[in-house]
Parts: structure tokens; sequence; C-alpha cells
């Protein structure tokens, strides 16, 4: 069996340093490149070899080069030099989709939601006007994921979703919309969506629900303390009757309804 040899890093440095002060670009690389047996996790070695390839013009070299170098920074922990190595590949070739998610999913760790929305909005839209629509819509749950109330991208979501014959997939989303739009006050958005869920799918109890949770404009401490009346009488009606649950649900609609419409000075309902 042959002698492995380690590697004498000073020696290997001054040799590269020598073949670049004489534009021998090739050998300086792999003299760099025997540092990689003994470091194969030192993102700094691959980050150089990408400047080397650089150097010679060889785009594809440099990249890949660069991408092993982010993929060592960030198994070590080093999340902003993973991104510096992000960017500086995009900057390279805008057209990195790939690498565009990659930073966004960095940027999703470390809590820059603002910055991995934007990443991920590159990849989504370029997946959408490519044509790659399941790819897009993987995407468009990432942000969705960061930014749960942010109805814009749920809609889209559930357009997209409809667009593929993904049905049930396009009625939770406008579901999460419009509790999000209930929440917020904007009765009318919810509404909305809430029929619009009832168009696609009849029978779906949480829009029938929804509809009736939605709360007229007015008196909100009205609509609070009648809402809360109902849920209650919902609650003890379904653990005392679970048959007659559907039942018990419409009735509580109705009677938040005709309650919301009762003038505050007339007979109480029912």
């Amino acid at each position: 069996m042959g002698v492995i040899l380690a590697v004498n890093k000073t020696q290997v440095l001054q040799n590269a340093q020598s073949y670049m002060a004489k534009g021998q670009i090739e050998k300086a690389i792999e003299e760099w490149q025997k540092l990689i047996s003994e470091s194969p996790n030192d993102g700094n070695i691959y980050n150089t070899i990408g400047d080397l390839y650089l150097k010679k013009n060889d785009l594809n070299q440099a990249i890949d080069a660069y991408l092993k170098g982010s993929e060592a920074f960030h198994t070590a922990g080093f999340a902003l030099k993973t991104i510096a190595v992000y960017k500086k590949i995009i900057k390279l070739n805008p057209k990195r989709y790939d690498v565009y998610l990659k930073l966004g999913n960095v940027n999703a760790e470390r809590g820059l939601t603002g910055n991995a929305i934007e990443d991920y909005l590159a990849v989504a839209k370029h997946y959408s006007q490519d044509g790659r629509i399941r790819e897009a819509l993987d995407v468009y749950r990432k942000i969705a994921n960061l930014d749960p109330n942010n109805t814009s991208i749920r809609l889209k979501l559930a357009e997209m979703c409809l667009k593929e014959g993904y049905e049930d997939q396009a009625v939770a989303e406008y579901l999460q919309a419009a509790k999000v739009f209930t929440e917020s006050g904007k009765t009318q958005e919810a509404e909305a969506i809430y029929e619009r869920v009832l168009k696609l799918d009849p029978k779906n109890e949480v829009a029938r629900i929804g509809l009736g949770m939605v709360p007229s404009p007015g008196d909100s401490v009205k609509q609070k303390d009648l809402l809360s009346k109902a849920e209650a009488a919902v609650a003890e009606g379904t653990r005392n009757h679970p048959r007659t649950a559907h039942a018990i649900r419409l009735r509580r609609n109705s009677f938040i309804r005709i309650s919301l419409a009762t003038p505050p000075a007339g007979s109480a309902a029912r």
C-alpha cells in the first residue's frame, strides 16, 4: 500500500501564488484543489477556486465551485457568508432561480421574512412564466407560510390551484383568506370568498358557518356578544346532540343574522 502524505498547506499556498504571478491560473487551481482533501468542508477554499475560474472566464466551473462553497458555509452555520456567495452567483447569472430559492430559504431561516419573500417571489414568477405551475405553487406556499395574513398570496394560490384542477387545495386557500378577512373586519371580502367556496363546494360546512359568523357593520359590542352566545349554544348542542350538529349550526347562523338585523331597542331574539 502506498503512503498517503499530508498536504503541506503552506507550500501549496506558496505554489498557488507563484503560479498566479506567472498567469498560470489552471495550475494555481490545481494547487488549491489539493487542499480540499485536507479540508473538504472549508467554504473559503471553494470560494477561492471559484474566483480563479472566474479569472479564466469559465463561468460554469466558477458557479459550481461557489455552490460547493455556499453549501460548506451553510453546513458550518455561516449564514452571512452563505448569503454573500449566493448573491455573487446571482450577480453572475441572474437566471439561476435555483439559487434564488436557496437564498430565500437561508433568509427565512434567519427570520428575514421580507428578504425571503422577495427571493421567493422572483422564483415563483419565473416558474409561472415558464409553465412550471406545480413548482410555482410550492414556492407560493412557502410565502404563505411565512406571511399567513397575506390574503393576496392566498387568493393567488387558490386561483392557481383551480386552474390546475386542485379544487380541494383551492378551497383550503380561499377559506384561509376568508378567515383573515373576517378577523380584520373586512366582512364584505370575507362574505364574497365564502360564497365563492360554496359555488365550488355547496356542502362546505366551514363556508356555511363562516357566512353566519361574518358580523355585519354596526355595533361591535353587540356583534361580539351575539357571536359568543351563538358559539356557546353550538358547543353545548353538539356535545349533547352530536347527530344534529349540522342543524344546530345552521340555526346558529340564522340566529345571528336575525339578531343583527333587529334594532337594539326591539325585543330580544329567542
